[in-house]
């Protein structure tokens, strides 16, 4: 399993756009709106971010940012080894609301990261700061946990799902709770997020599961947490998803937390 690692990092003062050509990201990338908008071409539809949102873009995701007569704050970044591990239940777009951690932590990436870049020992202490950092970062993100995507209906869907997350849940159960038709329901989700709703269930009890985990509980109550009443199954399960064995994942990264 790779580490965090940040290929590129940049925090703008406020100055004017300048434009990206459309290309296939082969790195994660991350904007954190402080200040004015940023009009993006996500895989051929425009998505727009303001300040207090956050962009979050997968590996292969094509990307193109035209010109813009406009000036912006932000930070933005790439990042290396997060879709394996900590890219989860993150949607494409979310309200971080200029949150006070989150800028903080932001802001020690940023010294962090050049400090690692004008070292004459870049794999040293400012590279594990970085990888630390970037995890706490992409954990505080993932907990805010009350996304909202602009649309009523996909509000009314996740927050369906983080209250019923440890039932079994059908499109057409889903659905039936936001008043829309399973079909529509499956394809304005889809639309608005970047994602399935399946996609989207299966990475919120990854997160909440991980989140038992790196807090050092039981395999057992990870396992309940997420509503699996077989300690077996949920290991296979994890295993599958994840990539590692809940146990495993726990011995690694339970005491990240703490760092």
């Amino acid at each position: 399993m790779s580490e965090l690692t940040i290929d590129y990092f940049r925090y703008r003062t406020p100055c004017p756009v300048t434009p990206i050509p459309e290309t296939t990201l082969p790195n994660v990338y991350m904007i954190f709106m402080i200040e004015g908008k940023i009009d993006y071409v996500v895989n051929g539809k425009i998505t727009s971010v303001s300040a207090g949102e956050a962009l979050c873009l997968p590996i292969g995701t094509l990307r193109e940012r035209p010109f813009q007569d406009v000036s912006a704050r932000y930070y933005s970044f790439l990042l290396r080894g997060a879709d394996e591990r900590d890219l989860i239940a993150l949607p494409q777009k979310f309200e971080y609301a200029k949150n006070h951690e989150i800028l903080t932590c932001l802001s020690q990436i940023e010294k962090a990261y050049f400090a690692r870049t004008y070292s004459a020992s870049p794999s040293g202490p400012n590279d594990r700061r970085c990888e630390i950092l970037t995890a706490l970062l992409l954990n505080l993100c993932a907990n805010l946990r009350h996304f909202s995507s602009g649309n009523p209906h996909v509000d009314s869907i996740t927050k369906y799902i983080r209250d019923n997350y440890k039932s079994k849940l059908s499109i057409e159960q889903i659905a039936q709770s936001v008043h829309l038709n399973p079909s529509y329901c499956a394809t304005l989700f889809k639309e608005e997020t970047g994602e399935t709703i399946g996609g989207f269930v299966k990475k919120y009890r990854i997160e909440i599961a991980k989140d038992e985990l790196e807090r050092c509980n039981s395999v057992k109550l990870a396992a309940e947490s997420i509503g699996f009443t077989d300690q077996y199954n949920f290991s296979k399960w994890f295993h599958k998803n994840v990539g590692i064995a809940p146990s495993e994942y726990r011995r690694k990264y339970g005491l990240k937390r703490g760092l």
